[in-house]
């Protein structure tokens, strides 16, 4: 019977004691320290600050500057950073939608502006403001501004053709914008693009402002932005160069003009394509009586024009004429005896040489009386 009571009220031994209080201790503690930040966040509510990312930015009074003929030269990103602070109840669900921000630029002036972002918040937010909080602002005057047009042809030709601008609905356009950029415009340039299939243009080509290097100007309006260009595809070609002779070479002489004569012409493809000589206006020859360069007229084609060597227009020409200078060789009866008793020589020579071919070739070509070269040289450098 006294075993069964000591097991009934067996008491506890000292460790076991001991474990039990260091649980109760450890539970106690962490329900102390619920309590502690339940009362802190609850009743406490400290202050805090966070950081709001992509809240709108607007830019106001523009309208303003547009009335007093300025405007803005500083672009803005279209959204700002926000730090917001306040009572951690009151900032915790604060996000970009229920923020704003704008910059009033209605008081800048011409030159240099600083402006300070202002930002709206939550009523409950003691404090909100842009992380960037001032902006520096460059305002410019308008103006407006007449610039050249430029059109230029891009395309591949064949090497005698090319394309010649004949007209431009507009030679000039007006370019509205900030002086900055308006100065940096040089020209208002279009790019007619052309195929050798093609002999005649009538388009409209876009034109864009361009600075003195060739770069796109942006931040300027023009009055239009396309003209009316009318070109026409051309030719550049050498012809030969006959010289009409009128009256008898003086007695016991023999006047005849340096061969070979050529001029470089150039004129619209459709009428140079079949030209393939020139006449000179007749040249009397019974007033030469020693070696002479003479003044001769070519008569032109409408619209064709007569070039030097370097392929400039040949100063002393008119639209359907240009003067030249021929070279024009006096022989003697004597001279021509020579001449002919010399050829005939040569010619024996070859035909004892035993080549009749050959002979018989060089009896056939006589003489050439001038150089191709040089002929070609008098008429293009004839001014």
């Amino acid at each position: 019977m006294n075993k069964l009571l000591d097991l009934i009220v067996k008491k506890p031994s000292p460790a076991s004691t001991e474990n039990k209080v260091r649980v109760m201790n450890i539970v106690l503690a962490i329900i102390l320290a619920v309590i502690l930040w339940a009362y802190v966040i609850g009743e406490v509510n400290p202050e805090t600050e966070t950081t709001v990312s992509g809240v709108p930015l607007r830019i106001v009074g523009e309208n303003v500057l547009e009335s007093k003929g300025l405007t803005l030269l500083t672009e803005f990103d279209e959204t700002v950073t926000v730090v917001v602070s306040g009572r951690r109840s009151d900032v915790y669900n604060v996000n970009a939608s229920k923020l704003s921000a704008k910059i009033d630029v209605s008081g800048c002036v011409e030159g240099e502006n600083q402006v300070t972002v202002q930002v709206s918040a939550p009523d409950k937010v003691s404090k909100a403001e842009a992380r960037d909080g001032d902006f520096l602002v460059l305002v410019d005057k308008v103006v407006t501004e007449d610039k050249p047009v430029d059109i230029q042809v891009s395309g591949n030709l064949s090497n005698d053709t090319s394309v010649e601008i004949v007209g431009v609905s507009e030679d000039k356009i007006s370019v509205t914008g900030p002086s900055t950029y308006v100065e940096q415009v040089s020209s208002l340039t279009g790019v007619l693009n052309v195929k050798d299939s093609v002999n005649e243009y009538n388009r409209n080509v876009e034109i864009v402002p361009t600075d003195k290097d060739g770069n796109l100007v942006e931040g300027v309006e023009l009055s239009q932005t396309t003209v009316g260009v009318e070109a026409e595809k051309m030719m550049t070609k050498t012809v030969n160069v006959e010289v009409v002779t009128s009256g008898n070479s003086p007695e016991g002489m023999t006047v005849s003009p340096a061969s070979g004569l050529k001029l470089k012409i150039r004129g619209k493809y459709d009428e140079m394509k079949n030209i393939t000589s020139l006449k000179t206006s007749p040249v009397d020859i019974s007033r030469i009586t020693e070696n002479a360069s003479v003044d001769v007229t070519i008569q032109l084609p409408l619209g064709i024009t007569a070039l030097d060597n370097g392929g400039d227009p040949i100063r002393n020409q008119t639209d359907d004429s240009v003067t030249i200078k021929v070279d024009f060789i006096v022989r003697s009866a004597a001279d021509e005896s020579e001449a002919a008793a010399a050829d005939s020589g040569d010619n024996a020579f070859s035909e004892t040489a035993g080549n009749p071919d050959a002979a018989a070739e060089n009896s056939g070509a006589g003489t050439a009386g001038g150089d191709g070269t040089n002929g070609e040289q008098k008429a293009t450098e004839g001014e």
